[in-house]
């Protein structure tokens, strides 16, 4: 799994590096209600905050989430049954688990803003930007079903065994 968040992270740079080169200088870089823009950008503006306020920051916090887990202080933790699980003996287990799910979710997310910034590429090649609503949506209730299903499995998966509940 580590590899293909690499892989979707690297095609996510790759897809904004293009779309620099493509776009035009001004962009619609927020829409509305029915795919209209409402707010805009300049190109360079909005690939360089993508990449430097959103991708970066995600491929770290998900890259480095499991030292995050052994440099923070068990107060600040917010992890289901943290009291088993930062036992020194569980501390293993948990780290495989949570390296799991971690990368298993910015696979999911970077894949969401892959398909996002395709969908405002394709919205801004054209005369009169207009975001495709139609594909949009059924995209975005999916991932938030994903999530939905994401932060259920988690929790199950961070349930301690029966015998020690």
């Amino acid at each position: 799994m580590k590899m293909l968040f690499l892989g979707i992270f690297l095609a996510n740079l790759l897809l904004a590096l293009a779309g620099y080169f493509i776009l035009p200088d001004t962009i619609a870089s927020h829409f509305g209600s029915g795919g209209y823009p409402n707010g805009w950008s300049s190109k360079t503006f909005f690939i360089g905050l993508m990449i430097t306020v959103v991708y970066l920051p995600m491929f770290l916090l998900v890259f480095f989430s499991e030292k995050l887990i052994t440099s923070t202080p068990k107060k600040w933790l917010n992890l289901p049954y943290k009291d088993y699980w930062l036992k020194e003996e569980n501390i293993p287990l948990l780290l495989e688990k949570w390296r799991a799910v971690m990368f298993e979710f910015g696979v999911a997310l970077f894949s969401f803003h892959f398909i996002t910034l395709g969908f405002v590429i394709e919205a801004n090649m054209q005369p009169d930007p207009r975001l495709n609503e139609g594909l949009f949506f059924p995209v975005f209730i999916a991932f938030m079903v994903y999530i939905a299903i994401w932060l259920y499995r988690l929790i199950k998966t961070f349930k301690p065994p029966q015998h020690v509940v």
